[in-house]
């Protein structure tokens, strides 16, 4: 058959096709591979320090228990005198926390390979489902492992004619414990050798603790390469719930064995993916998604809306303009306390909460009884309300709002951050709570967002709505409450939650499902 200029077009286009989806493949595979390998690096060390802590506990047992009851004749004595429960409480609080962190990371990484706008909530309950199973069953086998390593030591000191006093001793004077059974075996083999040498004890100490830390790491790694391969597709797999993407296909690391080769392009429904990867102990192969052989429509781009300045707002050029802007447009009228007073807040500082009110009020239509200084709330309360006891905003706290008698509503700014020359100690202390996760966000205006964000609630009273009570009890007997929302949200329990989460949906910065929530609480 001749080939016609149409023909040949046709199958450049092909070619085309074909060499673009090998390259996008590629990009896949390498993408998730340099994942896997930065969540092993984050993994491992956790692994590391709960399996030396486990250790410590165990010996700390032995030590306190069987060296001074020798009460039975049993080789499960041991096992039996250690608080497994305390070290399964500990594994689990580590690793949860730590699968849910690897399967946001690659849930995202799934939705930017599938090119879905919005970010992967991992606070869903398929998702933390999963990982309290799954960090519940891997504790529990490590633990079942290390039981039998500690049989085999005991075993090994039984046939030598030990005591389990003297085999207590040496597990005490060797800390061998924490292996495997496999692995406690070969180092009670190499122990014999060692024993054969009749070496010096410092040089005997010295080359049986190596081997054992060596096989330690071994196993610490192998448990994080193992553990990370499985949140990193099972988090893959989630974000896919409830999309267009039905399919996903094998792909397997460039040095992976034979058998993972073998599966390497083999396609799955993404409901029958689940459980198969990954496929042997410390197996990188991943999943990536299968996109449809469907041309989308193209969707027209939104006009970007013009960068205006709100209507009605204008920067003030003196403090007192700034007042009076305030009383006229921010304060809810005909109160006891009606009032603006920045006291000695800087300009800008009050330039930045008269605009950011301004776009708030606008939105949600309610409006505070007074906004200023802490110091100048405080003259106004005790002028108005004598019998009012209120202490002044203080201390690393930013901002308070305060209800007052007759329903009213102040927002006090803490003039140590907002007054003229505060600026740079307040984008540090700002700093330090992003860094320590006790705030999700980081710029000043996150402050005024929160604070208004009270005033929503002591008027709607939001944070004690049926839909968001659950919402929250569902992430605090989760222990979510900080990841999800953040630290301050954890520590202070349902206001400050509303407060925080209202500030982040402000940013933009929820996942759909509490975006959904909010929205449905501010109609």
């Amino acid at each position: 058959m001749p080939l016609t200029n149409d023909t040949v077009e046709e199958l450049n286009g092909l070619v085309d096709i074909f060499f673009e989806k090998v390259g996008r493949k590629e990009r896949m595979r390498k993408q998730i591979l340099k994942l896997m390998d930065e969540c092993e690096a984050y993994l491992y060390p956790k692994i590391r320090d709960w399996m030396q802590g486990a250790r410590k506990q165990i010996i700390r047992d032995i030590k306190n228990r069987i060296l001074k009851f020798e009460k039975k004749s049993k080789s499960q004595i041991i096992i039996d005198y250690v608080d497994w429960e305390t070290i399964e409480e500990e594994g689990k609080s580590i690793i949860k926390p730590a699968y849910l962190n690897i399967m946001e990371k690659s849930g995202n990484l799934s939705r930017a390979h599938a090119r879905i706008e919005a970010s992967f909530d991992v606070i869903n309950p398929l998702s933390v489902g999963w990982a309290e199973k799954y960090s519940s069953e891997l504790v529990t086998l490590i633990e079942k492992e290390t039981k039998k390593g500690i049989r085999e030591i005991v075993s090994y000191g039984l046939k030598e004619g030990k005591t389990l006093t003297q085999i207590a001793k040496d597990i005490e004077h060797l800390k061998d414990v924490g292996l495997n059974g496999r692995q406690s075996a070969a180092l009670l083999k190499y122990r014999k050798a060692l024993e054969a040498q009749k070496l010096p004890k410092e040089l005997y100490l010295q080359k049986y603790t190596k081997r054992y830390d060596r096989l330690l790491r071994d196993r610490s790694k192998l448990i994080a390469r193992t553990e990370v391969s499985r949140s990193v597709n099972e988090g893959y797999l989630d974000s896919l719930e409830g999309t267009r993407y039905e399919e996903v296909e094998i792909s397997s690391a460039g040095d992976a064995c034979t058998f993972c080769l073998d599966l390497a392009g083999i396609k799955f429904k993404r409901s029958e993916a689940r459980g198969k990867l990954p496929v042997h102990p410390n197996c990188r192969c991943h999943w990536i998604v299968v996109i449809p052989r469907v041309k989308k429509p193209k969707v027209p781009k939104k006009p970007e809306k013009p960068a205006v300045e709100i209507p009605g707002f204008v920067p003030a050029r003196t403090m007192a303009e700034a007042g009076r802007y305030a009383e006229r447009d921010l304060i809810k009228s005909g109160g006891h306390i009606s009032s603006a007073n920045f006291g000695n807040m800087s300009l800008d500082n009050a330039n930045m909460v008269n605009n950011r009110l301004t776009d708030l009020i606008n939105d949600y239509k309610i409006k505070p009884n007074f906004i200023g200084s802490s110091q100048s709330i405080r003259r106004a309360v005790k002028r108005v309300y004598p019998r009012v006891e209120f202490k002044p905003v203080s201390g690393r706290t930013f901002a308070e709002t305060i209800s007052l008698p007759n329903n009213e509503i102040a927002i006090a700014f803490n003039e140590k951050y907002f007054e003229k020359g505060g600026e740079a100690l307040l984008k540090r202390e700002l700093e330090n709570c992003f860094a320590s996760g006790f705030h999700k966000l980081k710029n000043i205006e996150h402050i005024v967002d929160h604070e208004y964000a009270h005033v929503l609630d002591m008027v709607k009273k939001l944070s004690v709505k049926s839909d968001f009570v659950k919402h929250y009890a569902f992430l605090k007997d989760r222990s979510l409450v900080k990841m999800a929302i953040s630290g301050y949200a954890e520590a202070d329990g349902l206001t400050e939650s509303w407060a925080e989460i209202f500030a982040l949906y402000r940013a933009d910065k929820l996942p759909p499902l509490r975006k959904t929530l909010v929205e449905g609480l501010l109609k």
